[in-house]
């Protein structure tokens, strides 16, 4: 089954990399003092990620990170300046953890601009609370002597990955104020299988992208209100042709989606939507995706819950 796995850029305004950076800081508290990540903004980027166009993107992964002196086609490589990011790890972490942040470990940000690429680690938390290096499993506060330990460390953040729970879909946000996503960016990786596209504020978020709602009859009149005569109305989310996804690709997922479903029709939940028994001339129906706690909580305009109001004309 295709992956997929769209990537954003973010700034520190009231947007989607601020609220990834509040998913690693303050979401799922534990009884532990709250492990956290001192962000570091630049003031401008430095950095941009792109497809890895080496000769060795199959072993190395599809993406990377590079200084702008680097030619992305440039097949002899230097860590200082060129780093392969593997996807596919990150997609495994994301099986057992909320979120993957890419980010470089450094005291009060002093760090060589060399080694900032070359000290990349990929970080998680695990279910004590910890802050963990994926690759290592090694805590990144040790505790002291004491039993406890600085719970505040400086990072410099190049982006974070979280799952959407119950889909094959990937959110990948760059930290703006380091990194910028390198232009046509779109592009199939066939050694895994996995779909990159890059979205803007312009395509809009993943709920106006992948969950586009389309209707068995009827007329949509602004963003809420239904007008039909049929006595069955069907709302279906995955076969809008504006929708970057298609159900035929999710046919073994849809049934297990954490879907709930408030309405005064009798309703039932189908293989790809909502069939409303309209048993009164105006009522109301909101659908919600359940798809994890950073779309649920940490980025509400990204979860897909929707309410219509339903005229019976």
């Amino acid at each position: 089954m295709k992956q997929l796995v769209l990537l954003k850029e973010g700034e520190y305004r009231a947007n989607v990399f601020s609220d990834l950076i509040e998913c690693v800081n303050n979401m799922d508290t534990h009884e532990l003092d709250r492990e956290k990540i001192n962000f570091f903004a630049r003031t401008d980027f430095s950095y941009r990620l792109h497809a890895n166009m080496t000769t060795r993107s199959d072993e190395d992964g599809a993406l990377a990170l590079t200084t702008y002196l680097v030619d992305p086609k440039d097949s002899i490589t230097d860590p200082r300046s060129f780093r392969p990011i593997d996807v596919e790890k990150m997609r495994t972490a994301l099986e057992n953890y909320p979120f993957v942040l890419f980010a470089s470990l450094a005291e009060n940000f002093s760090v060589e601009e060399s080694d900032i690429l070359f000290k990349g680690q990929y970080i998680v938390r695990d279910d004590e609370g910890h802050l963990i290096d994926f690759d290592t499993k090694k805590k990144l506060f040790p505790f002291g002597n004491d039993g406890v330990n600085d719970v505040m460390k400086d990072a410099i953040s190049f982006f974070g990955m979280v799952k959407a729970k119950g889909l094959p879909i990937y959110y990948l946000i760059v930290d703006s104020s380091m990194v910028h996503i390198g232009a046509g960016f779109d592009f199939h990786d066939a050694t895994t299988d996995v779909v990159f596209r890059k979205i803007t504020d312009h395509d809009g978020t993943i709920k106006e992208n992948v969950f586009v709602p389309s209707f068995s009859s009827g007329t949509l009149i602004g963003k809420h209100d239904i007008f039909t005569g049929d006595p069955v109305l069907t709302i279906n989310f995955f076969d809008d042709p504006n929708g970057i996804i298609k159900s035929n690709n999710l046919k073994d997922l849809l049934p297990d989606l954490d879907i709930t479903v408030e309405s005064n029709f009798s309703h039932d939940v189908e293989f790809n939507g909502v069939t409303l028994t309209l048993d009164k001339d105006v009522g109301y129906v909101k659908i919600t995706f359940d798809l994890g706690s950073f779309f649920n909580t940490a980025q509400r305009k990204e979860s897909p819950s929707f309410e219509f109001v339903i005229h019976k004309t």
